[in-house]
């Protein structure tokens, strides 16, 4: 259904709603090729764009398979390999030969390798919490209140995705793609 209201919001030019819809149902079926193609198209077309930092480009290419790998595969790859390692090990007590021996380090490496990234997912799906904006215009502001000064010479604009840090009294301190923070007015913007 988020689908759906994703491509109703789309087309009636309602850039931030279609993407904050696509986005909850990307949450439900992470692996839908035409899900991941629409958000793609209407993020392209949003009005903000922001530059990815560095450091995340080169964590994305160091950790390809955190980045690049659904959930599934890499839970499948990491039982498939932790079967492996305790099979070699259990093996190894009566017979050690040297292909042996490195079986089962390999399969210690990318247990803990794959092991390791399905629980930062679990991780951060229990304690980040995301958000699209959906007003047409928001001044971004440096503070939690009105009295700030803007955070941009421009204002944000609806489809800008943005990862919470926290609330107060009516205002959100909220971390944009490109690593920047600033203050949004609660009623501008929704959580997934």
């Amino acid at each position: 259904i988020h689908y759906n209201l994703g491509n109703i919001y789309f087309r009636m030019q309602d850039t931030g709603r279609a993407i904050l819809e696509y986005r909850r149902a990307l949450q439900l079926d992470p692996n839908d090729a035409k899900l991941l193609q629409n958000l793609q198209f209407a993020r392209a077309s949003r009005q903000d764009q922001f530059k990815e930092p560095e450091q995340t480009r080169i964590l994305k290419t160091l950790f390809f398979w955190h980045y690049d790998f659904p959930f599934y595969l890499r839970q499948a790859v990491f039982l498939t390999f932790f079967l492996l390692l305790w099979l070699c090990a259990t093996v190894c007590i009566w017979y050690r030969p040297l292909w042996l021996k490195v079986c089962l380090f390999f399969a210690i490496i990318i247990s803990i390798g794959f092991g390791a990234s399905l629980g930062l997912t679990l991780h951060q799906l229990q304690t980040e919490r995301f958000g699209v904006i959906l007003a047409r215009e928001v001044v971004a502001r440096k503070g939690d209140s009105d009295s700030y000064a803007p955070s941009f010479t421009d204002p944000l604009h609806a489809g800008t995705e943005f990862k919470l840090l926290q609330q107060r009294q009516g205002w959100t301190e909220i971390q944009l793609p490109d690593g920047q923070t600033c203050w949004l007015p609660n009623q501008e913007f929704e959580l997934l």
